[in-house]
């Protein structure tokens, strides 16, 4: 049998290229030449699978093929892999102020002419790098300062996390560019997330061939190694750590470029004012906007910035100690319920009635407690990629779990019991052989808080330095998209507006659903719509936050499972609400009964000496109304509408006229957890924030399509049904203001 084997595209001949007969007992092969022919002699009158292969090009394969006793020409033409191949990289150390060569070769395919002018080396995202010459197949590219990063890194913890066109059809969000709702212009400690970070660091590099066919493009992604490390942006912090550090200076979107500018302040001076005995630690870039140090030795320091924010932030290094008490665990996986059990010394002061509050208890019943024990007993992939979210300190060179002297040993435990498969026992193993790595396990209090040996930020100044509401905080871990990604969900929400927390959250009792601050602290209150929070507001424009994951999650208390149809994950209000700001309550609602705290009409009324009148409106109470309105001409009316935000009142039939009141609506009475079923567990999270779009949908933003569960009939025009409830509700809005005024 011989032939020719050829380029489809230019019928040119391939050389090199493998033909091969393979029958049940013997493989028959040959080689093109230059030409591209071949020629093989075979067994005949059998079957064989015939295959022909080259380099560049895809493979043709037929199976069975009967072959008789007799000559034939068996000619094949195959197709590139690609009209025109192209191989780049980039190699070199990729950090900051870095020249690394890049390199590229190409090989045209289908026969079409180079146009050169369009062929060579781009960057398309990312800190601008410079390339030397864009036109060669060679060239040097010469990486930003660290300065430059670090900038960049401002920019990208300010923006959104994904654009208006990454968002599933039909979810309907705030616009995206409309409210900053990532990195707050504050003196602060910076906070980092995985996924921030890994795009500052991302310096995507494109080599480009244009042809008379088109153009053809191969990326290249370069890492840079930058110096920073993801962190919950408190003001307790590892030793021998980088922090970054930012000044107030009144950012502004530019419009055009989608970046914040600083427009108040264009020149920074920064200095160490204080530190520990024995400290050499130094400023980096001192004198911009966002500078870093590594504290070098335990204890406080104090950096000031006086070149016009004011900024003066004092930063307290410690190391990682640990809460888990290895004994004391072993033998509750041994005799008790298998969860981790707190170091006495701690649990002395966190106990029911003791100096402190309990968060031992609650907490070791959480998936936190058991982030690392279920993942190195149940998981076979479980490994050092896993650690800085479920261990303590790890990476951090101040004594986390992989500076513990028995590292090594466990990660031998892992790797020996995961090649044999016997992982049910590691944990057990880890406790009784490896103590001291044991003890820094799991997500404890220092993974929020920061550490806490040697430092005086937790005994002699609790709070502040090592408390913080900001959802950065969970960012730190739940900030990892694809498959760790509901902190950026959350910044997609309305939940995420910090321009709403500042304008009311540090109103007494706005401020109860206007801010995280006030949220929590209502809830120490048990939610009571009487509770006058006058003179307890200690939060301002610097310090609110939104609503954020600790408003409506009790860190301490966030059930064991999440993410799938067997979730336990817990809000602060679950079943039945307390009495509502609307006059009535909300039972047997589940998971919604957080939601509906707020979102209710906020009918109630503020008496004379400032506390809460708590009514219902509807046309059993419309004469009493009227009466107080009309006794109080000069006072704001009270009877005109209700606060917006009426959702509670809508599901559960209250705060109507002219209708019967107290009959709750299908969604109220027919789904376990109201709100959260749809605008959470069934809506699919966007899908570049999810993995496999598994977990909870942490934008709120319910996906239409989910109606057709329940409703029949197909897939609703929301637009239009949208479009004819607005047109109903103005001709509404017009009947009752002209009745109103009448009256």
């Amino acid at each position: 049998i011989s032939g020719t084997v050829t380029n489809s595209y230019t019928g040119q001949g391939i050389p090199a290229a493998a033909v091969s007969f393979k029958a049940v007992n013997a493989t028959f092969s040959a080689v093109t030449d230059s030409a591209g022919a071949y020629s093989v002699r075979i067994v005949p009158n059998a079957y064989y699978d015939v295959a022909f292969e080259a380099a560049d090009y895809k493979p043709v394969m037929s199976a069975g093929s009967f072959i008789r006793s007799r000559d034939r020409i068996l000619n094949k033409a195959l197709e590139p892999v690609a009209r025109v191949i192209i191989d780049a990289s980039v190699n070199g150390t990729p950090e900051p102020g870095a020249t690394l060569d890049a390199t590229a070769s190409y090989r045209i395919m289908d026969g079409s002419t180079l146009d050169p002018a369009g062929t060579g080396w781009t960057q398309t995202d990312g800190l601008p790098a410079d390339i030397s010459d864009p036109m060669s197949a060679s060239t040097a590219v010469v990486l930003g300062s660290t300065s430059d990063y670090a900038a960049h890194l401002v920019q990208v913890l300010k923006a959104p996390p994904i654009t208006e066109a990454d968002l599933p059809p039909d979810v309907v969000l705030q616009p995206i560019n409309e409210i900053e709702k990532g990195l707050q212009d504050r003196n602060q400690v910076v906070a980092i997330n995985p996924f921030g970070l890994e795009k500052a660091e991302h310096i995507p590099l494109k080599f480009t061939v244009k042809t008379s066919s088109g153009s053809y493009s191969a990326e290249v992604d370069v890492l840079t190694e930058l110096p920073w490390m993801v962190n919950p942006g408190l003001k307790t912090v590892p030793v021998n750590s980088p922090v970054m550090l930012l000044a107030k200076c009144g950012d502004e979107l530019d419009e055009i470029t989608g970046e914040y500018l600083c427009t108040g302040q264009t020149s920074f001076t920064w200095s160490i004012t204080q530190r520990p005995n024995g400290s050499n630690a130094t400023l980096v870039d001192a004198n911009t906007r966002s500078p870093w140090f590594a504290p070098d030795v335990v204890g406080n320091y104090v950096v000031q910035e006086t070149g016009g924010s004011g900024a003066n932030l004092t930063v307290h290094a410690g190391r990682y100690h640990g809460v888990i008490d290895p004994v004391l665990t072993l033998s509750s996986v041994i005799y008790g319920d298998g969860r981790p059990v707190g170091d006495e010394n701690c649990t002395g002061c966190h106990t029911d009635g003791g100096a402190a509050p309990d968060n031992f208890t609650p907490w070791r019943q959480t998936g936190h407690a058991e982030a690392f024990t279920q993942g190195i007993n149940t998981n076979g992939h479980f490994g050092e990629n896993c650690f800085a979210c479920h261990a303590v300190g790890f990476g951090s060179a101040a004594g986390g779990i992989d500076s513990t002297p028995n590292y090594t040993n466990f990660l031998n435990l892992l790797t020996s019991n995961q090649a044999s498969g016997d992982i049910a026992y590691t944990w057990e193993d880890m406790l009784f052989q490896m103590p001291d790595t044991a003890r820094l396990s799991n997500i404890q209090c220092e993974s929020c808080h920061g550490p806490q040996d040697y430092t005086n930020a937790h005994k002699d100044q609790p709070g502040a330095p090592r408390v913080s509401l900001a959802s950065d905080v969970c960012g730190s871990c739940h900030g990892e998209p694809e498959r760790h990604g509901r902190f950026q969900q959350w910044q997609l929400s309305n939940h995420a507006d910090y321009d709403l927390a500042r304008s009311r959250g540090d109103r007494e009792n706005c401020g109860r659903c206007h801010s995280g601050n006030g949220f929590v602290l209502w809830s120490k209150f048990g939610f009571d719509p009487k509770e006058d929070l006058t003179g307890m507001v200690d939060w301002n424009d610097d310090t609110v936050v939104p609503q954020t994951c600790a408003a409506c999650h009790d860190p301490h208390n966030t059930g064991s499972t999440s993410g799938s149809d067997d979730t336990d994950a817990k809000v602060r209000i679950m079943g039945n609400s307390p009495v509502l700001l609307a006059g009535f309550q909300a039972t047997g609602v589940g998971k919604g009964a957080t939601c509906m705290t707020c979102h209710n009409s906020r009918a109630s009324e503020i008496a004379e000496d400032g506390s809460y009148i708590i009514k219902t409106r509807n046309d059993s109470t419309w004469g009493a109304t009227v009466a107080a309105d009309l006794a109080n001409p000069d006072e704001t009316y009270t009877t005109d509408r209700p606060h917006h935000g009426v959702q509670a009142d809508l599901l559960m039939g209250q705060n109507a006229y002219f209708v019967k009141t107290g009959n709750r609506g299908k969604h109220a009475s027919g789904i376990e957890d109201v709100c959260v079923t749809c605008h959470m567990n069934k809506t699919q999270p966007p899908d570049i924030l999810s993995y496999n779009q598994a977990g909870t949908n942490h934008t709120f933003a319910a996906d239409p399509k989910i109606c057709v569960e329940c409703h029949t009939g197909g897939y609703p025009n929301t637009a239009a049904i949208q479009a004819t409830v607005n047109g109903l509700l103005g001709q509404l809005q017009d009947a009752l203001g002209a009745a109103y005024k009448k009256m």
